[in-house]
């Protein structure tokens, strides 16, 4: 009876655990958020917060009835509360809305000025797509919103640029450009060494140059790892300077993008 009552508390932790990894959609290395006010419906944002002043980040849900990708980055010059937000969608793998905006002051960070990357805000405001949403950062037992099985990236459709890791089939790339950063960040996508990933990179970008980095969105059975700012280059052309690169170098007239650091891979244009 005892080895019974213990093999049923068991299953029961396993539960709780595999729910609460559900619900803790993006895992330890992104921060993750769900829009739970919204008339258009729900949906997952995971952020990857590179300091005070900038972040970018990747969601996925409903709009209106129909689904969605984004990849987004968001930054602020000045001291206050409101952010410029850049976002494009991800389309073409049964995605059903498309759109691409740059926005002024329209994401605002609704907590008190003592939030840093370490600490990240409760509450995010987005004007995101066609409606307005608070997202609102995950605890346990916190409210949350359901998120729609999408198909596995394979491209990235007209709003980002679209780029495969050479010499290794079904790993992509999905470019953010800016005003000011090409790229400012990125989605990376495929499996490496028999494990599915799906990753956010970014930069802390200052007057000496772009400190790339990157984190795993840690769906389960996914690829769990990140590279912390500085550890990452990326160059428009073999050996370039660290931080260098913001056009991509051309191979005939296909870019190109050449990472080194704690990763060794070419990125190239279709």
């Amino acid at each position: 009876m005892r080895s019974n009552r213990l093999w049923i508390l068991f299953l029961v932790f396993a539960c709780l655990a595999t729910e609460a990894k559900a619900q803790d959609f993006c895992g330890p290395n992104t921060v993750t958020y769900y829009r739970v006010d919204s008339s258009a419906g729900g949906g997952v944002m995971c952020v990857l917060f590179v300091d005070r002043n900038s972040f970018a980040f990747y969601a996925q849900g409903m709009e209106h009835g129909k689904t969605f990708r984004l990849v987004g980055y968001s930054h602020r010059d000045i001291p206050g509360v409101y952010f410029d937000t850049d976002y494009a969608s991800i389309n073409g793998n049964g995605e059903q809305f498309a759109q691409m905006a740059s926005l002024r002051y329209e994401t605002v960070i609704l907590d008190d000025s003592n939030w840093d990357e370490h600490y990240p805000p409760q509450r995010i405001y987005h004007q995101l797509m066609e409606s307005e949403g608070i997202w609102v950062k995950y605890y346990r037992g916190g409210p949350i919103s359901a998120v729609p099985t999408l198909l596995p990236i394979s491209t990235c459709g007209g709003n980002l640029k679209t780029f495969h890791v050479e010499g290794r089939p079904g790993e992509v790339r999905c470019l953010l450009k800016t005003q000011d950063h090409d790229p400012a960040a990125w989605l990376g996508t495929g499996t490496y060494q028999g494990k599915r990933y799906l990753h956010i990179g970014t930069a802390f970008f200052g007057a000496l140059g772009a400190r790339w980095g990157a984190s795993d969105i840690c769906l389960p059975s996914f690829d769990c790892g990140r590279v912390n700012f500085g550890s990452l280059n990326l160059n428009s052309s073999p050996g370039g300077g660290f931080g260098r690169g913001t056009i991509g170098a051309r191979s005939g007239d296909r870019p190109r993008w050449y990472i080194t650091g704690a990763w060794n891979e070419t990125w190239v244009a279709p």
